[in-house]
C-alpha cells in the first residue's frame, strides 16, 4: 500500500487510507505482544501514525494488556486508543497525542511523556512511578492526586483544571 497505492500522499477521505486502518485495527489485537510492538514501529518509522499527519488512525485499536515494553511512539497519534492494562514502561511517548486514550490500570512506569497531550485520557489506576509528565496537558484527563505524587516530573504540566505547575 506505501508503494503500489501511495498511501503516504494519499487524501484523509481516500479508500487506501481507510483499508490500511481497517487491516490495522483488525490485525493488531490478533497478534502476541511481539508482533504488536514490531506492526507499531513500522508504523512509526514509516511515519504512518504522526501526530502532526497521521495517516493511519489508531482510534479504538484493542491494544488492552499488551506489553509494549519499552517502545518508541514519539510524537505519534495514539487518541482514542484502548491501552488499558497494558505495560508501557520505560515507554518514549514524548510529544505524542494521547487524547481520549484509554490507560487505566496500565503501567508506565519510567515513561517519557514529556510534552504529551493526554486532555482527557483516562489514567485511572495506571501506574505512573517514576514518569516524565513536564510540560504534558492533562486537561480533563481521570487521574488522581496520589498517582501523580509517584511521577518523576510535573514541570509546566497543564492540569486538569487548567492550571500551569511551575
Amino acid at each position: 500500500m506505501l508503494l503500489h497505492e501511495s498511501l503516504r500522499n494519499s487524501k484523509e477521505d481516500d479508500e487506501v487510507r481507510n483499508i490500511a486502518r481497517v487491516l490495522t485495527l483488525t490485525v493488531l489485537p490478533r497478534l502476541d505482544d511481539v508482533r504488536k510492538i514490531g506492526v507499531l514501529e513500522f508504523l512509526h518509522e514509516s511515519c504512518l501514525i504522526k501526530k502532526d499527519n497521521r495517516i493511519i488512525d489508531l482510534a479504538g485499536v484493542m491494544l488492552a494488556k499488551a506489553d509494549l515494553s519499552p517502545i518508541n511512539l514519539m510524537g505519534d497519534d495514539l487518541s482514542g486508543a484502548l491501552l488499558a492494562e497494558s505495560k508501557l514502561d520505560y515507554a518514549y511517548l514524548n510529544e505524542a497525542n494521547l487524547e481520549g486514550a484509554i490507560l487505566n490500570s496500565a503501567s508506565l512506569r519510567y515513561a517519557d511523556l514529556r510534552k504529551a497531550n493526554l486532555e482527557g485520557a483516562d489514567l485511572l489506576g495506571a501506574k505512573l512511578y517514576g514518569a516524565n509528565f513536564s510540560f504534558t496537558n492533562l486537561t480533563g484527563a481521570s487521574v488522581t492526586d496520589e498517582q501523580l505524587k509517584e511521577t518523576k516530573s510535573l514541570k509546566g504540566a497543564t492540569m486538569s483544571g487548567g492550571s500551569i505547575l511551575p
